[in-house]
């Protein structure tokens, strides 16, 4: 392995495990000798992992050197991301949310095609893939095509596929309620560009991809679609995420463009160079 890989680990479980410990979601894992299996990271002490078989339950401590490079990768994500959620500051007090209608708990999603809540009809549908939780800028995309931005100070870690979701009403704010999670964060929505559309404009979104390997967020990186446009990342943001071709949306937030790719709930801030 090399050391270059293994002092980042280490250097990672430092900061994350001197601050909380939290246990990550189900990850395929791959071993140099061949084998494999999916388990949660749950501790890192020194150059070991500590696993747990989420059927079982059971705890394991592996070797760095044991673990193959694409692996060992990951492990250096499912670190990255837990640092960013456990730095991330929560500047509003924990309070009661209000709870959604009776006719919302509907366990089967109805794919409506309303671009927002009217009045006190909610909308029912699920999270179009992998859910990760609640952090402020995350973009939520759904089954029926909409998108929804976090807009509150919520953080709360919880890993599930493609849960139920529902988006209401309250006063001049909407609130989305994920299944399996009891209280309610604040969304705004994203409205969709209409088809064909090459660029994002006002609310809208553009959808393209990234035209080459993609491996993570970072100030000032260069991101260049399949479209031909070329974005630049302004905000101060590290994710490590490696990806191939994975898409990307763009949308107008305010006096600023934010992109959004995909398998990264948060999305950045950028700025058009071409």
């Amino acid at each position: 392995m090399h050391p270059y890989f293994k002092s980042l680990v280490f250097g990672l479980s430092i900061v994350l495990f001197s601050s909380q410990h939290l246990a990550g979601s189900p990850t395929l894992f791959s071993y140099k000798n061949g084998t494999s299996t999916v388990a949660e990271v749950v501790g890192v002490t020194g150059l070991s992992v500590k696993l747990r078989d989420p059927q079982s339950r059971t705890t394991t401590t592996v070797p760095l050197d044991k673990f193959d490079e694409a692996s060992l990768i990951r492990l250096i994500t499912i670190l990255g991301e837990r640092i960013n959620v456990s730095n991330t500051p929560k500047t509003t007090p924990a309070r009661t949310r209000p709870t959604a209608p009776t006719r919302a708990r509907s366990t089967a999603p109805t794919r409506t095609r309303s671009t927002a809540p009217v009045g006190n009809r909610t909308i029912q549908t699920s999270i179009k893939s992998r859910f990760r939780g609640f952090k402020r800028g995350n973009v939520y995309e759904f089954q029926n095509g909409q998108m929804w931005e976090q807009t509150d100070f919520e953080l709360h870690y919880h890993y599930a596929y493609q849960p139920s979701v529902i988006v209401y009403r309250d006063g001049a704010k909407y609130m989305m309620k994920v299944q399996g999670i009891d209280r309610a964060v604040e969304v705004r929505s994203i409205k969709a560009a209409a088809a064909g559309n090459p660029a994002a404009v006002g609310g809208q979104v553009m959808k393209s991809s990234i035209s080459s390997d993609f491996e993570g967020f970072d100030q000032g990186n260069i991101y260049k679609l399949l479209n031909g446009q070329i974005w630049q990342q302004t905000e101060f943001h590290i994710h490590i995420h490696i990806a191939v071709f994975p898409q990307a949306l763009i949308y107008k937030d305010g006096t600023q463009y934010k992109m959004k790719v995909e398998g990264i709930d948060h999305a950045v801030a950028v700025k058009r160079i071409k």
